[in-house]
């Protein structure tokens, strides 16, 4: 079954993007980017309705609540090597409250999991994360932590993942320096 709602070419063609292959290709990209940005599209919003509309009832409700937010997140982290796997949700029993595992455990991981969905789902869970109290939200943090380093490596997907986070729950402000 394809959990896919979309693939990078429909996200591309969307955007107007292009395979950046010279400095003058690179410039028109950072253009329609820049362009993009806070401009949606028909098709943008298409893609999004559609995406929505993919998503299991119960993931969607997750997303807006602390605790199944936070286990979106931490189901968004888990490794696709089994032995990780297996670290993660050991780092996932020891680490985080109970009821966030229980709801962990219940998620459609294939859903969640999907390349094209992680992000997406992590955005939708911002609101949720932000009002997480100081204690829960470093707790949250902790696992996170644990979970990106269970293969001893860090992504790409788990850095920008992680930046996302710590930028929008704790805001751009204290990002910087300025707190």
């Amino acid at each position: 079954m394809d959990h896919s709602v979309t693939d990078s070419s429909s996200f591309a063609s969307a955007s107007g993007l292009v395979a950046a292959t010279t400095p003058l290709d690179q410039s028109r990209l950072q253009q329609a980017i820049d362009s993009d940005i806070g401009n949606p599209t028909a098709q943008h919003l298409a893609l999004a309705r559609d995406f929505l509309e993919a998503m299991p009832d119960d993931i969607l409700r997750q997303t807006k609540d602390q605790y199944g937010a936070r286990a979106v997140v931490y189901c968004v982290l888990l490794d696709e090597d089994e032995a990780v796997q297996k670290l993660q949700w050991q780092v996932m029993k020891s680490l985080a409250e109970p009821g966030v595992l229980a709801l962990a455990r219940r998620l459609d991981l294939a859903f969640i999991r999907h390349p094209t969905n992680r992000l997406k789902l992590i955005d939708l869970c911002i609101p949720a994360l932000r009002q997480l109290s100081t204690n829960q939200y470093q707790a949250f943090k902790a696992v996170i932590i644990k979970l990106i380093r269970a293969d001893e490596k860090v992504s790409l997907f788990e850095w920008a993942l992680y930046r996302v986070i710590k930028v929008a729950v704790e805001g751009r402000a204290r990002e910087i320096g300025r707190a």
